[in-house]
């Protein structure tokens, strides 16, 4: 299970600080280009809580934070170069939990 995103994107969920962690594994779908890339950002509160390095075609990379209080959280995939092409974003089992 996941959420696809086709870079610029962000999906925004309404937390009301109830929630003490999110975790994920992000990448890139299988099968993208080689010139495919993302940054992957998780933002809570407009504050930035996650940078992911440039995630290419066969790179992963695992987040764990502590999210306690916070009331909005935003999933955000940049592209990892100067256009968009070919930057299919996985956010991989993405769960928060208490």
């Amino acid at each position: 299970k996941g959420l696809y995103a086709h870079a610029p994107a962000r999906h925004v969920y309404d937390l009301q600080g109830r929630w003490e962690a999110f975790s994920a594994t992000v990448g890139l779908q299988e099968g993208v280009h080689a010139q495919g890339s993302a940054v992957f950002v998780v933002m809570g509160d407009n504050r930035e809580l996650f940078r992911s390095q440039k995630v290419t075609e066969i790179a992963t990379e695992d987040i764990h934070l502590d999210i306690k209080g916070i009331q909005t959280l935003s999933l955000i995939v940049e592209s990892g170069k100067e256009t968009n092409s070919s930057c299919w974003a996985v956010w991989g089992s993405p769960k928060v939990e208490r």
